[in-house]
């Protein structure tokens, strides 16, 4: 029981992680993750503020989100790109029975 509730904590509590990504034209950007039910966007661009020194612009970001366990039409996936954000759904099916969200912040360092 401990072990399933302990594994169960650290699914909720997720990570953050910033990786280096390119471009197609071979440009070096950063990735910052910030997954799971108790993080939020803020947590990205906390990531990307760690990653430049504070000095840092968005090219876009992401965020996902969807149920665990179903099949349904309830995708929802933001993207943000300038003061411009789209969402559009679509059909999805996983498993287990919690919500699953994934976020994702696109930007380079000034």
């Amino acid at each position: 029981m401990k072990k399933a509730l302990l594994l169960g904590l650290v699914f909720l509590a997720s990570c953050s992680t910033v990786k280096p990504v390119y471009v197609k034209d071979g440009v070096q950007v950063y990735r910052a993750t910030c997954n799971g039910l108790i993080r939020d966007i803020s947590d990205c661009y906390a990531k990307a503020s760690e990653q430049c020194a504070g000095k840092f612009e968005v090219i876009n970001s992401i965020e996902n989100e969807y149920d665990n366990a179903t099949f349904n039409n309830d995708t929802k996936t933001t993207v943000y790109q300038g003061n411009t954000k789209t969402t559009t759904t679509q059909p999805s099916f996983s498993f287990g029975g919690n919500k699953i969200i994934n976020r994702s912040l696109f930007f380079y360092c000034k």
